[in-house]
């Protein structure tokens, strides 16, 4: 499932700042192509990180502006996005990871642009609801502005000690084997992206509910009450989405009727904390994330996400174990009868997947500079499909 298909739209080859190779295992996307164009001029260093530099990155204004175009074959794709190669890089390629990550350890990139690039290099796309890209929580109470930052190093399932119990004895009734799991669902997952997305993309909610709203109580109300829910509900370990840090999606600029709770309030714009709006919110989101603190630490949520603790034992270790169909690769649906394949696709696509693995080696702290011996391009997984190297 994804957004409604955009009108037909010219893309002038000039004009193309990035591009990425899409997979879907067996879907439209094994043969889609992903471009994010724009009419505005290369920028320059602008003194906040987001620069356009020798690396070829470049920042770009509004991240989900992209088109998505399906050829007829996975070989016709390919020779696109060769040729596009020429004049933008290609986030999927081996050596667009190493250029980005290279840049975010020189502290040469920002936070939140490392966080757009790794996304899309490792498969996700606004494009595809089952494959959004993953932003995570950053503060550890939203009651006051000078807060702290939660513990990047732990998934949100970990994050509360009593429910964690819980979990781990859950698993534990599983036989705690091959095949058992913490949690149940992703951290990003269609429901997760649309309670967010609803103000933005009701027609997209209203297909997933089956043509209805889903109940105003259970909806996108209160920051704070939502925060409340990650922390304590024992099915929610939901991440956020990098809307909310771009200050969309929080307020109801459409006036859609998502409807009354039952304590008689309305619900409209997302009620936010320290009597912010959406604009004001998403830009503080954003500082925060910028902020020596959080630049310090996140790359340890990056290991959980993206690297080293996404999966295998380093996931066992930091108790970030989903349920196996989290992990379906296309190898896993090869060999196996069409029912247990759509079987296994719709499990992925209802309960979220765990994105693409691009690092091997632990993520370095940004702006920690490169390491001599060159580890750090080391550490950018080579191996994965699809992903060129420099040749």
């Amino acid at each position: 499932p994804g957004p409604s298909p955009s009108p037909l739209a010219c893309v002038r080859v000039k004009n193309v700042r990035r591009t990425a190779c899409r997979y879907g295992h067996g879907s439209a996307l094994d043969k889609a192509l992903e471009i994010y164009s724009g009419d505005a001029p290369s920028l320059g260093y602008d003194g906040l990180g987001r620069y356009r530099g020798g690396a070829g990155l470049e920042y770009v204004t509004d991240a989900s502006r992209s088109l998505l175009l399906e050829f007829d074959s996975p070989r016709v794709r390919d020779d696109v996005a060769r040729y596009l190669r020429r004049v933008a890089p290609c986030d999927t390629d081996v050596g667009r990871v190493q250029d980005v990550y290279g840049a975010y350890l020189r502290g040469e990139v920002d936070v939140y642009q490392y966080l757009v690039m790794v996304n899309s290099a490792a498969g996700r796309t606004r494009k595809d609801l089952s494959r959004y890209p993953v932003f995570p929580w950053i503060k550890d109470g939203y009651g006051r502005k000078d807060s702290g930052f939660r513990d990047f190093s732990k998934p949100v399932g970990r994050l509360n000690p009593e429910r964690f119990k819980n979990f781990k004895e859950r698993r534990a009734s599983m036989g705690g084997g091959p095949g058992s799991f913490l949690y149940g669902t992703s951290y990003s997952a269609p429901g997760h992206v649309l309670f967010y997305l609803l103000r933005t993309m009701p027609t997209e909610a209203l297909c997933l509910q089956g043509g209805n709203f889903d109940h105003p109580d259970r909806s996108f109300f209160d920051w704070e009450a939502c925060w409340e829910s990650v922390l304590n509900n024992s099915s929610d370990v939901k991440e956020l989405v990098p809307d909310v840090f771009e200050g969309k999606a929080l307020d109801n600029r459409l006036g859609i009727d998502i409807g009354v709770r039952q304590t008689g309030e309305r619900v409209d714009d997302v009620k936010l904390p320290f009597g912010m709006d959406a604009k004001e919110f998403g830009e503080w989101l954003r500082e925060e994330l910028e902020s020596p603190a959080c630049r310090g630490k996140i790359h340890s949520w990056i290991d959980l996400v993206f690297g080293v603790n996404s999966r295998g034992p380093g996931a066992e270790e930091s108790d970030n174990v989903f349920a196996p169909s989290a992990y379906y690769t296309e190898a896993d649906l090869h060999g196996v009868d069409e029912a247990t394949r759509e079987r296994m696709a719709l499990e992925q696509a209802e309960f979220g997947s765990v994105p693409d693995q691009l690092f091997v080696l632990p993520h370095g702290r940004w702006g920690s500079g490169e390491d001599a011996a060159g580890m750090w391009r080391a550490a950018v997984r080579g191996d994965a499909r699809g992903r060129e190297g420099r040749g």
